[in-house]
């Protein structure tokens, strides 16, 4: 049986998440469930892939960022 997870991701003020934050909304998510392996399961990811991704050794893939509502996106910004 897997658990149902109700969440809102906080934005920053610039309404953008930098990779270390969706890894932090990830963790967040990861713990408040039973085990890290069943949410990985709600995911529909492996444990092994979701340990990556909190250990920043992999990007989180399209089906990670679907499942937190979220898509890739490149920013430029003006250096001063």
């Amino acid at each position: 049986m897997s658990e149902v997870i109700d969440y809102e991701i906080k934005l920053g003020f610039t309404g953008y998440l930098t990779p270390h934050d969706v890894r932090e909304e990830l963790r967040l998510l990861a713990d408040s469930t039973s085990t890290r392996k069943a949410f990985a399961e709600i995911v529909g990811i492996s444990p092994q892939y979701l340990c990556d991704i909190l250990s920043g050794k992999r990007m989180p893939g399209k089906k990670v960022l679907a499942f937190l509502k979220l898509k890739q996106s490149i920013v430029y910004t003006e250096v001063k």
